[in-house]
């Protein structure tokens, strides 16, 4: 009987220290909790917005990136991630919308499947920012120049590329009195020390493309195919205020309804300027 005791009690001890010792094993749970835990910092929560973390470069240091949100406004979230789906989805809905079937395998079939595509822009009109205003007219006299005057002549000019076809028209929610369009191949502007620039026709000649000077706005449609070509002027009917003012809120009205819109990336190998009607007055 005592040889049972004495067995028992050695047991218990062995146990005992054995459980003791096993405490400071990295696995146990008392090591984790004592030692370990306090070395691991707990990740902040945030506002609710879905997270990944990130690299910052600084040990024990960590960075976050907000992943994109479609159901919210693009401006505040410009640099986050975005997930498959939300990218295949907008790049699906960019191609439905810039692109358009220039030839199918059956020309009078409208569902056979396309064959060559156009890229076609977005058509928001010439915007505030879309180009510079000047204090000059298209000059018809010969030879034609884009010419500074001192009077309510406005023209605005717009940076333009080569082998792009575009077309420019009117929206008709303004009709302009003046309407004239011609490119210019440096950036030298018309100045009261400089008055006179040579204007080009999209092939590179000499000359504008055409003069409207009745309100009947024709649609343009040109390919620049002399790439020393930089600008489109177009001069439209002027207003003296702009130029005592320094505003020109009234002029980018005006041109707001003139549209200029990449029809095709890829130049057609056939003449794509237009004539539209001109008026020789």
């Amino acid at each position: 009987m005592q040889a049972i005791l004495i067995s028992i009690t050695i047991g218990a001890f062995m146990a005992v220290s054995a459980f003791a010792t096993g405490e400071n094993i990295p696995t146990s749970k008392n090591y984790v909790d004592t030692e370990i835990a306090p070395k691991q910092d707990k990740i902040a929560a945030n506002d609710g917005t879905t997270q990944v973390l990130t690299n910052t470069g600084t040990s024990g240091e960590y960075g976050t990136k907000n992943i994109y949100d479609s159901t919210a406004s693009y401006g505040g979230q410009s640099d986050a991630l975005i997930d498959a789906v939300t990218m295949n989805t907008a790049v699906q809905n960019a191609i439905d919308s810039e692109f358009q079937c220039a030839e199918r395998i059956d020309p009078n079939d409208s569902t056979s499947e396309c064959i060559l595509f156009k890229i076609t822009g977005a058509d928001i009109g010439i915007q505030k920012g879309g180009g510079e205003w000047f204090r000059a007219y298209l000059n018809y006299e010969t030879p034609t120049r884009w010419q500074y005057i001192e009077d309510a002549s406005s023209s605005i000019r717009i940076p333009i590329k080569p082998n792009v076809e575009y077309k420019l028209y009117w929206d008709g929610e303004f009709s302009s009195s003046i309407y004239r369009v011609a490119f210019v191949k440096t950036d030298t502007a018309p100045s009261t020390s400089n008055r006179y620039i040579n204007v080009y026709k999209p092939d590179g000649t000499a000359g504008a493309a055409f003069r409207s000077t009745s309100t009947s706005m024709p649609t343009y449609t040109f390919t620049v195919t002399d790439s020393d070509i930089k600008y489109l002027v177009v001069q439209i009917a002027g207003l003296t205020a702009p130029w005592t003012t320094e505003d020109f809120s009234l002029l980018w009205n005006r041109i707001s309804h003139l549209h200029l819109v990449k029809t095709n990336y890829v130049p057609s190998e056939q003449n794509n300027d237009q004539s539209p009607a001109t008026n020789s007055n």
